[in-house]
């Protein structure tokens, strides 16, 4: 059995025990080690689709899981499973935005613009036009997060 089943297993008993979800989702992404099959030659789990699927589930995981503790007013618990999320894709647009909307939570502007600061400097072409290669819903959430209307949940 690999990690990836085990992951699977703990969505499978959170999603049939909800009351279970944020131990189950919680033992899930600590058995997030890194990117999916970056430690083997395995060219056929890159063809096959399988690293990309498997860096998927850890970011929904990881979301799910922190949107779990966003509801909760727990944003230091969203951040951690952001964090585990990142160890697989670190890259996620997903994963900042669930960072940018915990640190809107804890109230720290600053760390909410570094994140969209480490995507923008990411681009394929930083600069002032960057924000047109992230996805939407990451700059609609960045802009209404710094808005000056925006206020901390």
């Amino acid at each position: 059995m690999t990690d990836l089943d085990l992951i699977a297993a703990h969505v499978r008993r959170a999603r049939r025990h909800p009351d279970t979800l944020a131990t189950e989702l919680s033992a899930a992404v600590e058995l997030i080690a890194g990117r999916p099959f970056a430690d083997v030659d395995w060219p056929w789990a890159t063809v096959e689709g399988l690293a990309t699927d498997a860096a998927a589930l850890a970011c929904d995981v990881a979301c799910v899981l922190g949107d779990w503790h966003l509801d909760h007013d727990d944003p230091a618990g969203a951040l951690r499973a952001a964090r585990y999320g990142m160890r697989a894709a670190p890259e996620s647009e997903q994963l900042a935005r669930l960072r940018m909307r915990a640190y809107h939570q804890r109230g720290e502007p600053d760390q909410l613009r570094a994140v969209m600061d480490d995507l923008r400097a990411a681009a394929d072409h930083p600069g002032p036009d960057s924000d047109d290669q992230l996805h939407p819903d990451t700059t609609a959430l960045y802009r209404r997060l710094t808005s000056p209307a925006a206020s901390v949940r």
